[in-house]
């Protein structure tokens, strides 16, 4: 009976042995890794001296929120005290849009928007065969402006009206366009390059200050870049920024959503928001 017990308790302990093995050599291999990994941690990184003429090298980063899922761009929904939803556009040429992403009031005070296929539904077919940046009129009027990019995502107009930007975030670029009067673009080219590892982030959201400098969103946090396409420097981020926003009553804070968290950041310029300048 001591031999059958003695089997059983060796029996045991051996594949017990075994697994606090792998246990340990997993842990260690998770903490190398860990410690290998960079730390995301906030920094103001110049490429230029004219970056400081925005920012404030001593200026501190504020959470002002955490602890949410996932934060994206603020958004002001139409929607009727009763609770009614107003559909300006849902379709173009009778085609369903693909996923509708970023938008924006114009100097001509039509709303110009983004449909890549970044929040297409899984498993819905795509109805547009590109992905479009899009122009509505005060008659529901909609325009295709352009379908040359892969994925179009943010997009901005210069504070003269004269320039217009959309970022595209699978070639992590930045395009620009002149703007004619009736609102076509043209001469789209490059305006700037954002690129980076693959998970280090992709240009999403843009906002332009009254001196027409672009605060994009980009890998591992904010690039910012002149009106001429020189990139001054970059904002980095404790957590990947997807959009950002002008706020305070002077508009030159800065408040940046991150994927769990919302920062807020004092700049020393003033930020240019449309609705403002008519």
């Amino acid at each position: 009976m001591t031999g059958e017990k003695e089997h059983l308790v060796k029996a045991f302990i051996r594949p017990s042995i075994i697994f606090g093995i792998v246990v340990l050599l997993v842990w260690c291999f998770l903490v190398r890794l860990r410690s290998q990994t960079p730390s995301r941690h906030f920094e103001l990184r110049a490429e230029s001296n004219h970056f400081w003429g925005l920012l404030d090298p001593k200026a501190q980063m504020t959470r002002v929120a955490g602890g949410f899922g996932f934060t994206e761009g603020p958004v002001c929904i139409q929607v009727t005290p009763s609770g009614h939803y107003t559909v300006l556009a849902d379709k173009y040429e009778g085609k369903k849009f693909n996923s509708p992403n970023d938008v924006i009031v114009g100097p001509d005070a039509a709303i110009y928007f983004t449909d890549p296929t970044l929040d297409l539904v899984k498993g819905e077919k795509q109805e547009i065969p590109f992905q479009g940046v899009y122009r509505l009129d005060a008659n529901d009027g909609v325009r295709l402006l352009t379908k040359e990019l892969t994925q179009p995502n943010g997009l901005a107009f210069s504070p003269n009206g004269q320039h217009f930007y959309v970022d595209d975030s699978e070639e992590k670029n930045i395009r620009a366009y002149d703007v004619a009067a009736d609102g076509s673009l043209l001469n789209g080219r490059i305006f700037g390059e954002e690129k980076g590892e693959p998970h280090d982030g992709v240009p999403d959201g843009i906002k332009v200050d009254e001196r027409g400098d672009l605060f994009v969103t980009g890998p591992k946090g904010i690039w910012v870049w002149d009106a001429q396409g020189h990139h001054l420097g970059t904002i980095l981020m404790p957590e990947q920024p997807a959009n950002l926003a002008w706020g305070d009553k002077d508009y030159r804070t800065l408040y940046i959503t991150a994927t769990t968290s919302v920062y807020r950041l004092r700049t020393r310029v003033r930020g240019f928001v449309p609705y403002l300048a008519h």
